[in-house]
């Protein structure tokens, strides 16, 4: 693995190249949860309203698992950058 990749690029291209996947990934799931909204609306008022408790609980949900990505992302980077392979890979 090339470990210079991302020293030599530019900063702006490479936040955009690698903030894109996750700006695409939150659109799909607010879509997604536009358009069951839309359609669960059509069969009731009561699965509408569940739709609407449960959609908080799922944006938590995935918020929690955003942070532990970043969190075990940062220490890997951490033991990374300060040579420690062995480390980073426990």
């Amino acid at each position: 693995m090339d470990q210079t990749f991302m020293k030599e690029k530019p900063v702006l291209p490479l936040v955009l190249k690698m903030a894109l996947p996750m700006v695409i990934s939150m659109l799909v799931n607010s879509l997604y949860n536009i358009v069951d909204s839309f359609f669960v609306a059509q069969v009731s008022e009561g699965a509408m309203t569940a739709i609407s408790i449960v959609y908080p609980l799922q944006n938590l949900a995935n918020a929690v698992g955003v942070g532990f990505g970043v969190g075990i992302n940062a220490a890997v980077a951490y033991y990374l950058g300060a040579g420690s392979g062995k480390a980073a890979n426990e």
